[in-house]
């Protein structure tokens, strides 16, 4: 449980740390919402790697809206874009 929580936490400093290298929050949400909703299905060996990829690359969790569970490797579209804006 703390590595997954450690893992979203590192998916918004990363988020943070775009937006303040590039100085384009906007930016950045357009390409999480354009990685997002890439329906590509990713071959993914085992769940121990998810926590590696930019978006949860499990495309059934892609379609879960609202608040990311105790148990995803990721923080949800919603959430991160709305750290972002937080950000502004």
């Amino acid at each position: 449980l703390v590595q997954l929580f450690i893992s979203r936490k590192r998916e918004y400093m990363a988020d943070a740390g775009s937006v303040g290298l590039t100085r384009n929050p906007e930016a950045m949400i357009s390409a999480l919402i354009r990685i997002h909703e890439d329906p590509t299905r990713m071959n993914v060996p085992t769940k121990s790697v998810q926590g590696l990829f930019i978006s949860n690359p499990d495309p059934q969790l892609k379609k879960i809206k609202g608040e990311s569970s105790i148990f995803s490797s990721h923080p949800t579209l919603e959430e991160r874009v709305e750290a972002i804006r937080k950000l502004q």
